[in-house]
């Protein structure tokens, strides 16, 4: 560490973690940053274990500061999920993003980015459909936009 404080990581640890961020190396990072900081030092080294990382990934999965970094890293791997086909990702980080209380309006944005940039090359008729999305999440703002979200049907209770 920065501090001359020595590192010792368990093999098992850092399997559970490439697991848990499944490829995602700025999740890595950040979550082994998390772990080394917040571990305690036993004869001038600090001991990772399993259940230390398992702490940090749950407390980072937990934590979404939709004016902060989170709100930035969310918003490019939705993107990044829709340039590179991954419509499970692209959903998974859409869900992310609401359920931490992302602007509907926000994310729209981004997706008419995405249509003009990345997916309108291969379909034409993207960027209209995400124009109109913004627009209707503009116009309509919270609970409506988002009552359908990941469902087969709206959610009817939130418009009584």
């Amino acid at each position: 560490t920065a501090d001359g404080v020595g590192v010792s990581i368990a093999n098992n640890a850092v399997e559970y973690l490439a697991t848990v961020v499944d490829g995602d190396a700025r999740a890595a990072l950040n979550n082994l940053e998390m772990v080394v900081s917040t571990a305690n030092c036993e004869d001038g080294t600090k001991h990772i274990t399993v259940s230390e990382v398992a702490t940090a990934v749950a407390r980072a999965s937990i934590a979404y500061d939709k004016t902060g970094d989170q709100h930035y890293h969310m918003a490019s791997a939705l993107q990044k999920s829709i340039r590179g086909g991954n419509d499970s990702a692209a959903l998974y980080w859409l869900g992310r993003m609401l359920r931490g209380g992302e602007d509907p309006t926000f994310i729209a944005r981004r997706l008419v980015r995405c249509a003009s940039e990345d997916v309108g090359l291969g379909d034409n008729q993207a960027l209209p459909l995400a124009v109109a999305a913004m627009q209707g999440s503009q116009l309509l703002g919270k609970p409506e936009c988002v009552a359908w979200h990941c469902q087969g049907e709206p959610d009817w209770s939130s418009f009584s």
